[in-house]
């Protein structure tokens, strides 16, 4: 990564920070697998969330809570650089403030490893997934929401479209007692079927990827990350809004998009489809294929787009 002395984690490392407040960086490893050993990390305190659970077999995709309070100058740019880079690379870094230290913290944090579902079932939550955090935290209820953040003043994370995303600062930690342990196999939330159809959502877009990735990979791969999920997001949205929100007639819908940074929707012929979309899949994809190929020559494919966009930034 270049040197950027602006960019938002070095710059918060940085800024005055309130008395006895301590400050972190949440890696989920499992997209750098062996960060642990990486040698930015070498010398700085980090905790596993792993430790004191079945996974803690798994060092080299756990989630590391870093403190950030002991590095300084040139160590601390590296740091945050390294940091920085695999944020933008992967959906895998938060940030955050608290009074507790390390230990506490990672204590506190490693009480929400699992939630209980409906039918007495248990399951493993990745929350650290910075695609998965702002789908977790809206989907708590009230008291579980403040159980889950009262130690903390504040907490960022680069988003999956690789933007950084603030979901409060500067708030006042709750003094509370610290939580006990749940008992033995059960975990400290439990969510209804509401709260994990909320908390679903956050894959649609992940699937819909994978999909595409068997289809057309070495083309996206010219598309940055944070890019890519940013465009497919927003057409999903608008698939949603006119009715199609099922994966099968998604894809045969985003193909075009992607085949043309989107000006194929705005096709007369594409935009009376979305209007009266076909319900079923057989009908949806004949009414994709009847589609004018005047559509695709509408503009450039978005990884050439992108491509020359950035050309265009070199040069200027």
């Amino acid at each position: 990564m270049t040197d950027n002395p602006c960019q938002p984690l070095l710059d918060w490392c940085r800024a005055p920070a309130q008395a006895r407040l301590h400050r972190f960086a949440l890696l989920d490893s499992a997209p750098v697998e062996g960060a642990f050993r990486q040698r930015p990390l070498q010398g700085q305190r980090f905790a596993s969330l792993f430790e004191g659970r079945q996974e803690a077999v798994l060092p080299e995709i756990a989630p590391l809570l870093i403190g950030l309070d002991s590095a300084q100058g040139s160590s601390l740019q590296r740091l945050c650089e390294w940091l920085w880079s695999m944020g933008l690379e992967h959906p895998c870094l938060s940030w955050m403030a608290s009074p507790l230290p390390l230990d506490a913290l990672a204590a506190h944090l490693r009480l929400f490893h699992t939630v209980d579902l409906s039918e007495g079932q248990t399951m493993l939550l990745r929350w650290y997934d910075t695609r998965i955090l702002p789908q977790w935290l809206g989907c708590l209820t009230p008291q579980q929401h403040a159980q889950f953040c009262a130690p903390l003043v504040s907490l960022s994370c680069l988003d999956r479209t690789a933007r950084v995303q603030t979901f409060f600062q500067d708030r006042q930690a709750e003094r509370i007692a610290p939580l006990s342990e749940p008992a033995l196999g059960r975990s400290l939330v439990q969510l209804d079927d509401r709260q994990l159809a909320q908390l679903m959502q956050s894959s649609q877009v992940d699937i819909l990827i994978n999909r595409l990735l068997s289809l057309i990979a070495p083309e996206l791969a010219r598309v940055a990350r944070g890019r890519l999920a940013a465009f497919l997001q927003a057409h999903v949205d608008q698939l949603c809004a006119a009715g199609i929100d099922d994966a099968e007639r998604q894809l045969q819908c985003l193909l075009p998009a992607l085949y043309t940074s989107g000006a194929a929707w705005l096709h007369p012929a594409f935009a009376s489809l979305l209007q009266t979309p076909p319900a079923g899949f057989e009908a949806f994809a004949a009414a994709i294929q009847a589609l004018p190929d005047e559509i695709y020559a509408v503009d450039l494919p978005l990884w050439d787009k992108e491509e020359l966009v950035g050309r265009e930034d070199a040069a200027a």
